[in-house]
């Protein structure tokens, strides 16, 4: 046995095939309780240990966000490797600037890692929900959604938050 993390984390024997991009209208996405807005910009984690690691914002939506990530940073966000197991569902503090119409804004939020995809020998998707957010969190995410969702659907688009809906 090789002596490389990659080889003793579990990662090396986790290949799947590459993640399907899907469009507004596919059938997943009407599945979906929100369609995604699709990013691309930087999101800093830091797991429990208070390792830090960098990934790109794939997409997000009011419950979540997917990322693209090299393997050094999924062996800091999910040591393990493989498959999540049932019970193993990784808590993380996520950072990223928003970008919105009053201008950038920082968002930190906690995330549980709930997806985990190996889409290329040194890539893989990772997808988060938001646990718990604080009002300014969540009033952050809603701004960036709403803009998004108004540019690609028009001015008259009225987007509902899941606050409003509580």
């Amino acid at each position: 046995m090789s002596s490389s993390l990659f080889q003793t984390t579990g990662w090396a024997a986790h290949l799947e095939a590459p993640a399907p991009c899907f469009g507004l209208h596919s059938d997943f996405e009407d599945q979906r309780a929100y369609p995604r807005i699709h990013g691309d910009f930087p999101v800093a984690f830091r797991n429990s240990q208070g390792q830090h690691c960098a990934a790109t914002l794939r997409n997000l939506s009011p419950e979540g966000l997917q990322i693209l990530c090299n393997m050094a940073t999924a062996q800091i966000i999910y040591p393990p490797g493989g498959r999540l197991m049932e019970d193993d569902h990784p808590l993380l503090q996520a950072t990223m600037v928003l970008p919105l119409a009053e201008g950038h804004q920082t968002l930190s939020a906690c995330v549980r890692l709930l997806h985990v995809a190996r889409v290329a020998p040194a890539s893989c998707l990772m997808g988060f929900q938001f646990l718990e957010l604080r009002p300014k969190a969540r009033r952050q995410i809603d701004a960036f959604y709403a803009e998004q969702l108004r540019h690609l659907a028009g001015p008259s688009f009225r987007y509902v938050s899941p606050l409003a809906r509580a």
